[in-house]
């Protein structure tokens, strides 16, 4: 008698993003549904981006200071911004006062 074997084979790709834009952060009700249907968290390291897929851990760096935020929204709308922060993640980015910054993902 044959038995039925399965093998799950987990593959890591790794690729190499870049760009160059304004962040900004922005605020919704907490628990309010992203993008990709999780719940917004002001706390969380997360940002929105216009394309790269949901679950992406980008290098978020600006003002001399960078972070690691997944990507979990869709956003921004405006022309030139590349990347919303979450007011954490705004926060240690050294944002939440001017609002936006130069930045490089």
């Amino acid at each position: 008698m044959y038995k039925l074997v399965t093998l799950v084979v987990l593959i890591t790709v790794s690729q190499t993003y870049a760009e160059d834009g304004v962040f900004s952060w922005y605020d919704a009700p907490v628990g309010a549904l992203s993008a990709s249907c999780e719940p917004f968290e002001p706390n969380a390291m997360t940002a929105a981006h216009k394309t790269l897929p949901f679950g992406t851990t980008v290098q978020a760096s600006c003002n001399d200071r960078s972070i690691s935020v997944r990507i979990n929204d869709r956003e921004p709308f405006i022309a030139g911004r590349i990347l919303d922060v979450t007011p954490a993640a705004g926060r240690e980015l050294g944002i939440i006062d001017s609002g936006l910054c130069e930045g490089h993902i």
